[in-house]
């Protein structure tokens, strides 16, 4: 089967690292920002050249922009192969390299679609931390509010802002999109870094307070071994990276040193770390993770759950941010106190997901039907029916059975799962089946594929179908015997719309007639 190549778009949280380079940061420096109506203005811009260059070269074809702010991009239209490869090559060496391309088959006679994006804030912003980290830059990146559309960079000199900034540059990064700042704290490290607790907390205890952050310190253990505990009022992701940053110019080691959120229960009076979910201590995404893991399965993530690491009673305590029980929105106010967003923000949209998610597009080898025929002789289930139900399982990529707790994850692989309610069936007989994709799926039910996988990477079949609760298909797929799940033939040939024509020219209509 021809397969395409996709570009794997992905959103990358940023962190600092703790490297120590001595120096003292004297002064605060911004250079001036452009608002972000500046980028639809380059995508507008970039869109004309391209369609002057189609023009020019007499490539038909329609072009046009879509999308909102950070997933603004130009789509082309081209019949031939030929005419996508110039119009790839002119944008890669135009735009060098300042955007990701995609290609799309829209089937027989139909052409190609190009998809042209600018490169996304947040994989702007994990690159340029990837460079500072690489290249020993002391420092932190981070952005000042909710709606903001520019990445704020600090760094311990001038020179080390020249250097991203050529980085930058030669990534072909909007400038604008971009502010850089040294810090706005003085910093006097001792010729003998201090190892004594006491003396880290003392020092950190007065840099909290001349820095306006409302909190305090104190030492205590955390899995047996003491601490240096600093206890803040607010999440604010700046305020964690700014200690970071002088711990590190200071010579402090962070391994000493917990950053943490508290809040008294008044029911209880005991301290409890708002956010805490898993009870270690500190809050950090994996909190967020486990919420939505326990209200997803919570027969083995809840309280009381199979799974070695559950939901007890005090990190449901801790994890429910605002009072009205364990929610998906408690995970979203985890996640935006880390990023040091209001945690009122998060709230009202059970369909935002902070945690950052990237798409990891993967392939499959499968046969290729050149007539109905060979297609029929394959599938043993042919049938119209209606999706009831999508849900996800992890499974062992060789036996196709769950995962057990305690098995080896080698071959663990998140699949798709779709029920369905056969109606018209043309060969086989299936009433009620369990069609099995693996791979998750690029948009929809993030909370249900992060709870399974713990985090953010969620694998995509390149061509596989997704499908809609509630919609009717023809399928044609393969059931082995005695098998819970059926199977596709290939992302390609295997689930038709009532209209839709696939690759080898099959259609819905046809593939019935046939059976007829």
């Amino acid at each position: 089967m021809k397969k395409k190549v996709l570009a794997a778009i992905t959103a990358t949280m940023c962190c600092m690292g703790a490297i120590s380079v001595p120096g003292i940061a004297i002064a605060s420096a911004t250079e001036p920002v452009q608002s972000y109506d500046t980028q639809i203005n380059y995508i507008d811009s970039f869109k004309t050249i391209v369609e002057t260059y189609m023009n020019d070269n007499n490539i038909s074809g329609k072009i046009y922009t879509e999308g909102f702010k950070e997933s603004e991009k130009i789509l082309i239209e081209v019949m031939s192969d030929s005419d996508a490869q110039l119009v790839k090559s002119f944008i890669e060496t135009e735009g060098k390299g300042a955007f990701y391309i995609d290609f799309t088959p829209l089937g027989p006679d139909r052409g190609i679609r190009i998809l042209a994006g600018e490169e996304g804030l947040e994989n702007v912003r994990g690159n340029v931390s990837q460079f500072m980290e690489e290249n020993n830059i002391i420092g932190y990146t981070y952005y000042k509010s909710t709606n903001t559309n520019i990445i704020t960079v600090v760094c311990n000199s001038n020179e080390d802002i020249e250097h991203i900034k050529a980085y930058v540059a030669e990534k072909c990064y909007r400038a604008e999109r971009l502010e850089y700042e040294l810090p706005d704290f003085e910093v006097n490290p001792p010729e003998i870094a201090p190892t004594n607790l006491e003396e880290m907390r003392l020092i950190l205890d007065d840099f909290i307070k001349q820095n306006g952050m409302n909190g305090y310190t104190t030492i205590r253990p955390r899995k047996g071994e003491d601490k240096v505990w600093i206890i803040l009022d607010t999440g604010k992701d700046e305020y964690y990276r700014k200690i970071e940053l002088f711990m590190t110019l200071y010579g402090i080691d962070s391994d000493n040193v917990i950053i943490s959120v508290e809040t008294t229960n008044a029911s209880t009076n005991e301290s409890t770390v708002k956010g805490d979910t898993n009870c270690d201590g500190s809050v950090d995404m994996s909190d967020a993770v486990l919420i939505m893991q326990a209200l997803a399965n919570p027969n083995k993530y809840g309280i009381d759950g199979t799974a070695e690491h559950h939901l007890t009673e005090q990190g449901k305590l801790n994890a429910d941010m605002n009072g009205d029980g364990l929610t998906v929105g408690d995970a979203q106010a985890i996640q935006m106190k880390l990023l040091g967003l209001e945690v009122s923000d998060s709230r009202g949209n059970d369909n935002q997901y902070l945690i950052s998610i990237q798409y990891e597009t993967f392939s499959r080898d499968y046969p290729y039907y050149n007539t109905i025929s060979d297609l029929a002789n394959k599938a043993n289930q042919v049938f119209s029916g209606t999706v009831k139900n999508i849900s996800f399982e992890i499974l062992d990529i060789r036996t196709m059975q769950p995962i057990k707790d305690g098995e080896d994850i080698q071959w663990a692989t998140l699949c798709t799962i779709y029920e369905i309610e056969a109606e018209e069936v043309y060969a086989g007989t299936p009433t009620s089946v369990k069609l099995r994709i693996e791979g998750g799926i690029p948009s929809g039910f993030e909370q249900e594929q992060i709870a399974l996988l713990g985090n953010g990477k969620i694998p995509v079949m390149e061509d596989a179908p997704v499908l809609t609760i509630g919609e009717k298909y023809l399928f044609a797929l393969y059931h082995a015997e005695n098998a819970e799940y059926s199977s596709i033939l290939n992302p390609l040939q295997s689930v038709y719309t009532e209209n839709e024509v696939k690759e080898g020219g099959f259609s819905a209509a046809e593939i019935i007639a046939y059976f007829q």
